[in-house]
């Protein structure tokens, strides 16, 4: 077993919730550990059940996907609004998106537009697409092509810088907590 592997485990014992959550990716992915995804989705469970957004996140994309989990778009749904309505904003977009589709919950272009809006008013660049989207074909909003390229635009001007700094937030959290 990987020492930072082993390092997570043992914060996960002690009831992290960050650390709960990042286990149960690390078995959903079998990334320094054997692939299970069923002991993945206990561990984002527990993670999601001590307030983790990004578990909760996580737990509405399994029941999504049936990831660990029979697959159940209606749950998928509530744990992504109740993540949502606690300011996640990759759940927001996630909320959008099954808004847009009529997954889990009746289809709804103006739902799914206010929360691609609610998204990217939230920091979230990736929901830009999104939201260009919605313009380009009139979803949820009159069709602005003019719109749409701007935002097209914005987003592609600043993606690279974006999961740069995703990256560096995901690393420093972690390092804070080995520290």
């Amino acid at each position: 077993m990987n020492n930072d592997f082993k390092n997570l485990c043992m914060l996960a014992d002690r009831g992290d919730a960050d650390a709960i959550c990042a286990v149960g990716m690390n078995y959903i992915m079998g990334v320094y550990t054997q692939k299970d995804e069923h002991l993945g989705f206990t561990y984002l469970e527990k993670a999601a059940n001590l307030g983790s957004l990004e578990a909760m996140q996580e737990l509405g994309t399994c029941y999504k996907e049936g990831c660990g989990i029979e697959k159940n778009e209606e749950k998928a749904f509530e744990w992504y609004k109740k993540a949502a309505d606690l300011g996640n904003p990759v759940s927001i977009c996630s909320l959008a998106q099954m808004y847009e589709y009529g997954c889990g919950v009746k289809k709804d272009e103006d739902e799914a537009f206010y929360y691609y809006k609610k998204a990217v008013d939230s920091g979230f660049l990736m929901a830009l697409s999104f939201l260009s989207s919605c313009y380009l074909f009139g979803r949820g909003v009159a069709p602005d092509s003019e719109k749409a390229e701007e935002l097209k635009k914005i987003y592609f001007e600043n993606i690279d810088a974006w999961q740069a700094e995703q990256m560096k937030l995901i690393e420093k959290r972690f390092e804070d907590k080995y520290k």
